[in-house]
């Protein structure tokens, strides 16, 4: 482990990162699927299996640095670039799922306060989930 990182907080951040997406991933799969949902969860995660292994890999070199230095130096520069470029697309759709999340839930705790308030005003979930999105 690096000394520059606690267990704690490296364990903080890797659990933040992954139930960003592992609480909601598995309504999103039921309600598109429906219930042969585990299944393609099942394959989803055989077919990750691969990927999961060139990481271990990778960790086990210990070269500092980012994303792109460790796949350079395990893979090639060609891999290097695909690889950032993957990551930050994947930043940039967890960042928008999360904040659209994040404003369904407002404007469904604004829907069910504002009445308890005597304002009688209602939000309309999409539209507010967009906008606070953006």
């Amino acid at each position: 482990m690096l000394s520059f990182i606690s267990f704690g907080r490296a364990a903080a951040i890797v659990l933040c990162d992954m139930a960003s997406t592992a609480w909601y991933i598995g309504g999103i799969v039921e309600t598109a699927i429906g219930p042969a949902a585990p299944w393609f969860i099942l394959a989803v995660l055989l077919c990750a299996a691969p990927f999961l292994a060139m990481y271990v890999e990778g960790s086990a070199m210990f070269v500092r640095g980012g994303v792109y230095k460790v796949v350079r130096h395990a893979m090639g520069g060609t891999l290097a670039k695909v690889s950032v470029s993957a990551l930050m697309f994947s930043y940039a759709l967890t960042g928008s799922i999360s904040a659209v999340s994040a404003g369904q839930y407002l404007a469904g705790l604004l829907n069910s306060a504002l009445p308890r308030l005597h304002i009688h005003w209602t939000v309309a979930p999409h539209l507010f989930s967009v906008l606070f999105a953006l």
